[in-house]
Formats: structure tokens, sequence, C-alpha cells
């Protein structure tokens, strides 16, 4: 992307300036592009420019930064491709922001979650016969007219098309779009025990999805790369997330080792 992505917006019209672009080989990712947005949103400060984008090693995504600096990740671009596309269903995953979720409610459209990864939103993609876009926060984005997975590049070129036909800047869209407050604690696990083994803690996680009814979301799962099970709770309310989580852990935490004492 370093040396495609100049050349192609350039040659559409853009006025480019390009960051982390000399590549060793042994630099992908270091302090830079969609895994490290911070130089991107500093670089931002000195220039006059539209938007900011960063693209991963592979290329396959693109995060945002707008102009004044704010930044934009997938589900901010899948909300404003929603409605340009006029898609009557969003395939996200367990990690879409659940003010995602109200949003297109509101708007008389449907997200479908599937399991984290840009196959399975594709796949998702193709079993509906209505329009349908798909997309991860962290910024793959599959289009309904272009290509199988995602592109980064792709991305940023429907992005920029977008906020030129509408003459609104990325600024505007990010003021529209604003995430639920979202907590992410992990708890490291010698071993990982189902979660239908753990009694207490499944009550307790009944508990806080029974309170979140309407307003808000959990997911309790095993990392697949990690000995983590990892919580994640969304709300409208950051101080009630806080709560819930510390209920949890504690739940789980005491259920592990009841487990383990018997084991």
């Amino acid at each position: 992307m370093s040396e495609v992505a100049p050349s192609v917006l350039r040659r559409l019209g853009a006025e480019v300036h390009v960051i982390h672009a000399s590549p060793t080989g042994m630099n992908i990712n270091a302090n830079c592009g969609a895994v490290h947005l911070d130089s991107l949103t500093e670089e931002m400060k000195h220039h006059r420019a539209a938007f900011g984008v960063a693209f991963d090693g592979d290329g396959d995504r693109a995060l945002f930064v707008s102009m004044n600096g704010k930044k934009v990740d997938g589900d901010a671009i899948l909300w404003l491709m929603a409605n340009v596309y006029h898609a009557e269903c969003v395939v996200g995953t367990s990690m879409t922001n659940y003010a995602l979720e109200l949003m297109l409610r509101k708007k008389g459209r449907t997200l479908v979650r599937v399991d984290v990864g840009d196959r399975f939103i594709f796949e998702e993609t193709q079993r509906t016969s209505v329009v349908c876009i798909g997309g991860e926060p962290s910024g793959h984005i599959i289009f309904p007219d272009f290509g199988l997975s995602g592109d980064g590049l792709l991305t940023a070129l429907k992005v920029a098309e977008t906020l030129v036909k509408a003459g609104m800047s990325l600024d505007a869209i990010s003021q529209v779009y604003q995430p639920a407050p979202h907590l992410l604690k992990g708890i490291r696990v010698e071993k990982k025990i189902p979660l239908n083994e753990l009694p207490q803690a499944q009550q307790k996680i009944a508990e806080v999805q029974r309170e979140l009814t309407g307003r808000g979301r959990i997911v309790v799962r095993y990392s697949g790369t990690e000995p983590l099970l990892r919580v994640m709770i969304e709300s409208d309310d950051a101080a009630r997330n806080e709560k819930f989580m510390e209920e949890i852990l504690e739940a789980v935490g005491k259920s592990l080792e009841k487990t383990q004492i018997h084991g």
C-alpha cells in the first residue's frame, strides 16, 4: 500500500501526503498503519487534509482520522456506507459496537452478527437476497458490488467518493456516529473450561444480560490465540459497564477457583 495507494489516489486527482512509506521487509506495522494510528493522528495536526487513512500490513484494512483528529473506525464507515448503498442488512461481528445496531434499527435496517473474520462476513452477505454490506470495527469492509474480501484501498476510495458526492466532511460523519461506551477485559486461565461448567459465572452473566436488555450487550468468550477469557460490555452508561464488569470478573474468578479445587 505504501507504493500503490498514493499512486492510485494521485491518478484520481487527490493531493496526497505520505508517511511511513519506506518498507524494508522488516518494518510492517512498526508503530504505523491501521495497527498504530497515533502517528497519523499527530500528522493530521500539521496538514489541512480532508482525512487521513491508515492501512495494515497486507492492505485489507483501512482506518481513518478526520480533519479534526478524530479516529473513525470500521463501524462508522459501515454506517456511512449502509446509507450510500441503501442496505437493508448490515453484517457485523461480535465486536461491532452496540450503537451501530441501534442506529440501524431506527432506520429499519438489520444488523446480523457473525464470528470475527471477513470470510464469515462475506459468506453471510451471500446468503441474503437483499442489498447487504458488511465489515468489522478493525477496518475490513466488504462492498456488495466489489470483491470477495476486505480491501483497504477500495475502502479509502469509496469513502473519498462518498464525501465528494455528498459535499460532506469525515468530521460530520463522525459526529453523527457516536459509539456506545465499551469495556473489554480479560482473565488469564490455566485451562479453557466450558462456560456451561461454571454455573456461578453463568448465573451472573445471565443476570447482566437481562439488565442490559434494550440498552446494551455482553460477550463472554475465550480467546482463540491466548489463555484468556475475555469479557466485553457495551451500554449507554460507562459507569454501569464498570459495575457489571467488576461483578462478572468476581463471579468468573470464584467459579474458576472452585473448579480448580474440585479438579
